[in-house]
């Protein structure tokens, strides 16, 4: 047989023993990544952010009144007798009584203070604090807020009370089912040269009457945030040194891929967690403004 005869069969034995010799290197191998084609893991993203939850604070706050006549050495006005005076006439108008609140108390009390110091008769004071200041420096969280005043010479609680009565916008305050708690205050002093009585009520609704989200979940969403975002800084870092790194050194190359994929899979299960956290934080957020919505209706 001739040489030129057996050159197809001499090349294609040369070409098998090529093959598997390169199968072999691609297996075995530490340069195995040239073959299995290591990639690097895709990076998730974190859609969308949490709803704001910032309810809308109300207050309802009718005109003073004033009751031009002096008191008399032997009457009384007390925090219990007007409690007591307003839920009568709640109930008798098929409202349920209001609780005392101790805050609104305060806030209540500071309020008729500062009337009689800074010798003002009004909702907002000369250097414009409103009933919801006074309340909040209390600590009283709200969603509404009511305030009804009164100076005079009121004979009793009775006699308060029933003048807030015969005046449209206290009585609304008075009769709102939508107050559940109340402070009071009955300070006796000199106003504009006179004697009276300054009386206050402070009419609320906290803000727990409507399920608030859940700040510890919205904390563990903003920490889980800022993880994520040092993390992707550490995998850029990282990608962008696999990409510019000796290619020749595949050993040292597929561990700085292997090491990047690892990270990626620990980034992806946080943003998924945190999606989930998101999702369940606007649920809330949801129930909690429809809640409001309800109430401003």
């Amino acid at each position: 047989m001739k040489l030129k005869s057996l050159a197809p069969y001499l090349s294609l034995i040369v070409l098998s023993w090529a093959t598997l010799l390169f199968l072999w290197l691609g297996i075995f191998s530490p340069y195995s990544i040239i073959l299995t084609g290591t990639r690097l893991t895709p990076l998730k993203t974190l859609v969308g952010d949490v709803v704001s939850a910032e309810p809308k604070k109300q207050l309802v706050i009718p005109p003073p009144i004033s009751y031009e006549i002096a008191p008399s050495v032997g009457n009384k006005l007390t925090i219990d007798g007007i409690i007591a005076a307003t839920n009568i006439e709640r109930i008798k108008n098929g409202a349920l009584a209001l609780t005392e609140n101790s805050l609104l108390n305060a806030a209540a009390s500071a309020k008729a203070k500062d009337m009689f110091d800074n010798q003002y008769f009004a909702h907002e004071s000369p250097t414009g604090k409103g009933p919801g200041e006074l309340v909040e420096a209390t600590g009283y969280e709200y969603i509404l807020i009511g305030e009804n005043l009164a100076e005079g010479g009121f004979k009793d609680s009775v006699d308060v009370v029933t003048a807030w009565m015969n005046s449209p916008g206290h009585k609304a305050n008075i009769l709102n089912t939508k107050f559940v708690e109340i402070g009071v205050a009955a300070e006796r002093g000199i106003w504009d040269g006179r004697n009276v009585w300054m009386a206050v009520q402070e009419f609320g609704l906290p803000l727990s009457a409507c399920d608030s989200p859940t700040k510890n979940l919205l904390n563990t969403i903003e920490n889980n945030k800022i993880d994520i975002s040092l993390s992707r800084q550490r995998l850029d870092i990282m990608k962008y040194d696999i990409e510019t790194s000796y290619k020749n050194d595949w050993e040292g190359y597929n561990n700085r891929i292997n090491d990047y994929n690892i990270l990626v899979i620990q980034y992806n299960i946080l943003i998924s967690a945190t999606q989930g956290m998101i999702k369940v934080y606007n649920i809330q957020v949801s129930v909690f403004n429809d809640c409001l919505s309800e109430i401003s209706n």
